[in-house]
């Protein structure tokens, strides 16, 4: 079993992600609602992809991306593009996200990306 953490400071994108995710069962999904809490379960879990918002309160997505290249797990950020635009998602692509969907994408899409990225 692969375990998954999603991560976004909004509840309705963290549970649609949590669902989306749990649809295939070889997947244990956990959640975080920004990049602090998302290291209180990376601390306590064996954590296999991440799955993140880009722009989030106290540590956002780049701070996440960059922290976890140095342990090689795979991250895939998802951004509704927000008041920064596409201008923090250059980031995201120079510091090794393995994708990046933009809000909203198809569940395909998602899981695809997430199935792709546990095979590296």
């Amino acid at each position: 079993m692969k375990h998954i953490l999603v991560v976004d400071d909004e509840p309705y994108y963290l549970a649609m992600l949590e669902d989306m995710i749990n649809i295939n069962i070889d997947y244990q999904v956990y959640s975080a609602k920004d990049g602090v809490e998302a290291d209180s379960v990376l601390e306590s879990r064996k954590i296999d992809a991440v799955v993140t918002d880009v722009y989030m309160p106290e540590k956002d997505g780049l701070e996440l991306l960059l922290q976890l290249r140095e342990q090689d797990i795979p991250v895939i950020i998802v951004s509704g593009g927000g008041r920064f635009g596409d201008d923090y998602l250059e980031p995201a692509k120079k510091f090794g996200a393995y994708a990046i969907l933009r809000k909203p994408f198809l569940q395909k899409d998602l899981l695809n990306a997430l199935s792709s990225a546990l095979e590296t």
